[in-house]
């Protein structure tokens, strides 16, 4: 398997206005985008199957969210990397909460687990 590098972002909040589809209906999760070179940097973007309430102030328990739903997919659990909710508290926003911040980085692609490339950059998302 070629070596990937990979950052993954879960999404948990607004899911209805993105209008996507969750990835419980997926036949296989596409963990790799094909079109990428061994080294390419790449970011995984999904929307929950659950919803849960967004009473929280603590951004902590939604990136905990994501990850049990993550977690539950055995191709996703088995990247075995820290997962995060694109989302935002009073004291945090998403593009910080996810690493995602143009201002800071340029970042790179963010892809969804059906292969459909979502943003081609942190500006993009």
């Amino acid at each position: 398997m070629p070596n990937f590098k990979s950052t993954i972002v879960g999404i948990c909040l607004a899911v209805s206005s993105l209008g996507l589809t969750a990835f419980s209906t997926l036949a296989a999760p596409i963990t790799i985008p094909t079109g990428l070179n061994p080294g390419d940097q790449y970011r995984i973007a999904f929307v929950t199957s659950t919803i849960r309430d967004a009473t929280s102030s603590n951004i902590a328990d939604y990136n905990a969210f994501v990850t049990a739903a993550a977690n539950k997919v055995s191709e996703l659990a088995g990247l075995g990397t820290g997962w995060t909710a694109i989302g935002s508290t009073a004291s945090i926003d998403a593009r910080d909460n996810t690493n995602t911040n143009f201002t800071t980085s340029t970042g790179v692609g963010i892809y969804l687990l059906n292969d459909t490339k979502l943003a081609d950059n942190n500006a993009d998302l």
